[in-house]
C-alpha cells in the first residue's frame, strides 16, 4: 500500500524486477542491451540507505542551492512568461518534487513580495531521463496533486546529451549526480583490472592509454552538455549541477574518501577472483570498465575559464564552484554505535552496505557478463550466481573488517548562469 515504510516491503517481498541498469543518459543509436536484474525495492532502498529525508542527504544540499538561485533569477523579471525548471537524470523523481516544490514556493513568494505584487505565474517542471530509465515509479505516482496547484509537470525521455526543451525556455536546471556518466554506453578505453578510471592502473601501458582517452572523452561530453544547457537556458536563467568528482587535493573520490578502503578497488578484486578461480576470462573481465568518468574541479570549469571557448561564447558564465565532501551515513551510525559502547551487528552491517553497493555498481559489474554472444553468451541463472558470488564475497569482506568500509561522498557543486 500506498505510505508503506521500505523496510516492510523489503520483509514482505522480494520479486525481481528487471530494470535497465546501463547509464541512462546514451544516445539511442548506441544504448546497450545490458542484462541485469535489480527490484524496484532496491532503488527506494538506496535512497532511504543514502539518507533521503535525513540529516545526512546529500540531495538536499544541491536542492536547497537551487532553490536558493530563485531569488536572483534574472530570467524570472518577465512574470508574464511561465517558470520553467528542469531536472535532468531525474530517475524515479523521489527526491526531485521537494525540489520542484520549494522552487515553486519560492517563486510565488518573490511575485507577492514584487512592488506591485505580480499574479501567481504557472510553473512548468520538467522530469528528465533517458528512454532506458525505468519510469514506472515515477509515473504511476499523482505529480500534478504532489506538486502542488500552479504546478504543471511534465516528462521527457530525451538524454541530457541533446537539447531537452524549446531553445530560451529553462529558467533553472539542476542535476543530481546523474553527469558522471560519459555519451556513449562503450567505454572509450579498458582496463585490464579496474573497473573505473579513478582506479586504473596509470603504469600499465593499457590503463594509462585508456585513462587519456577517458579524460579525452569526458571533456568532449562535458562541452556537448554544456552547449545544450547554454541553448535551453533563458538569458538571466542557471543551471546547478551535484556531480561526483575527484578531489585534487587528496584523490579522494565517491567510495574513497579516506575513511577506510576504497570501494572500487575491492569490487575490482572481487571481480578478478572469478578471473583466477577460471569463472570468468580476463577479455570478459575488460567488459566490466565503467563508461563513467569522476571529473576534478579544474576538468568542471575548464571550458569556462576559457573565454574563447565554444561554452563561453554561448553565454554560459561560471557563478560557483566548489567540491564538497559528506560523510557516509553508514559509517556514521556504526561510528555513534562504536562510542556509545553499543553491539555492532557486523554482519548486518555488511548486507546492508553490500545491498546499497549492489544498487549503485550492479549494472558495472554485470557488463562483463552481458557482453557475449553464440557460444560466448552465458544464460541468466549463470550470469546472477556469478555476479552473486562477487558480492557475496565483498559482504564478506564488509563482515570481518565493518569500520573499514564508508561509502564517502566526494562532489562537485556548480551554479552557472547564461548570459
Amino acid at each position: 500500500p500506498p505510505g508503506t515504510p521500505v523496510s516492510a516491503l523489503a520483509q514482505a517481498s522480494h520479486v525481481p524486477v528487471p530494470l535497465p541498469l546501463a547509464p541512462t543518459h546514451l544516445p539511442a543509436a548506441s544504448s546497450p542491451h545490458v542484462i541485469a536484474t535489480r527490484t524496484w525495492l532496491q532503488l527506494h532502498r538506496l535512497q532511504e540507505l543514502c539518507g533521503v529525508g535525513r540529516k545526512h542527504d546529500v540531495a538536499k544540499h544541491l536542492y536547497a542551492l537551487a532553490a536558493g538561485q530563485i531569488a536572483s533569477l534574472k530570467s524570472l523579471d518577465d512574470a508574464s512568461k511561465p517558470a520553467v525548471l528542469l531536472d535532468l537524470g531525474t530517475c524515479d523523481g523521489r527526491s526531485t518534487a521537494p525540489c520542484f516544490r520549494e522552487c515553486a514556493r519560492h517563486i510565488r513568494e518573490r511575485d507577492a513580495g514584487a512592488h506591485p505584487p505580480r499574479p501567481q505565474r504557472p510553473v512548468v517542471a520538467i522530469f528528465e531521463d533517458h528512454r532506458h530509465n525505468e519510469w514506472s515509479p515515477l509515473l504511476t505516482r499523482d505529480l500534478k496533486h504532489e506538486l502542488g496547484e500552479g504546478v504543471f509537470p511534465l516528462v521527457s525521455n530525451t538524454s541530457f546529451y541533446e537539447e531537452v526543451t524549446a531553445p530560451g525556455s529553462v529558467d533553472l536546471a539542476f542535476s543530481n549526480c546523474a553527469m558522471h556518466f560519459l555519451a556513449s554506453s562503450e567505454p572509450p578505453g579498458t582496463f585490464q583490472k579496474a573497473l573505473r578510471h579513478v582506479t586504473a592502473d596509470a603504469s600499465l601501458a593499457e590503463d594509462a592509454a585508456a585513462i587519456a582517452a577517458f579524460r579525452a572523452t569526458a571533456a568532449a561530453d562535458w562541452q556537448r552538455l554544456l552547449l545544450c544547457r547554454a541553448a535551453e537556458l533563458k538569458p538571466g536563467g542557471r543551471l546547478v549541477v551535484s556531480s561526483f568528482a575527484v578531489d585534487e587535493r587528496t584523490g579522494f573520490h565517491w567510495g574513497h574518501g579516506g575513511t577506510g578502503a576504497s570501494i572500487y578497488h575491492v569490487l575490482a578484486e572481487c571481480v578478478q577472483g572469478l578471473v583466477r578461480d577460471g569463472l570468468l576470462t580476463s577479455a570478459e573481465q575488460r567488459r566490466a570498465t565503467s563508461p563513467a568518468y569522476y571529473r576534478s574541479l579544474a576538468e568542471f570549469t575548464a571550458p569556462l575559464d576559457d573565454p574563447n571557448s565554444a561554452v563561453s561564447r554561448a553565454g554560459l558564465v561560471l557563478a560557483s564552484a566548489e567540491v564538497r565532501h559528506f560523510a557516509c551515513p553508514l559509517r556514521a551510525e556504526l561510528v555513534a554505535q562504536r562510542a556509545a559502547a553499543a553491539p555492532v551487528d557486523a554482519a548486518a552491517y555488511a548486507q546492508t552496505f553490500v545491498e546499497m553497493l549492489r544498487c549503485v555498481t550492479s549494472w558495472e559489474v554485470v557488463r562483463a557478463f552481458g557482453s557475449g554472444s553464440g557460444d560466448e553468451a552465458r544464460p541468466a541463472d549463470e550470469r546472477q550466481r556469478l555476479v552473486d558470488r562477487v558480492y557475496a564475497d565483498f559482504a564478506a569482506r564488509v563482515e570481518a573488517r565493518p569500520d573499514d568500509f564508508s561509502f564517502d561522498f566526494v562532489l562537485c557543486h556548480m551554479v552557472i548562469e547564461k548570459s
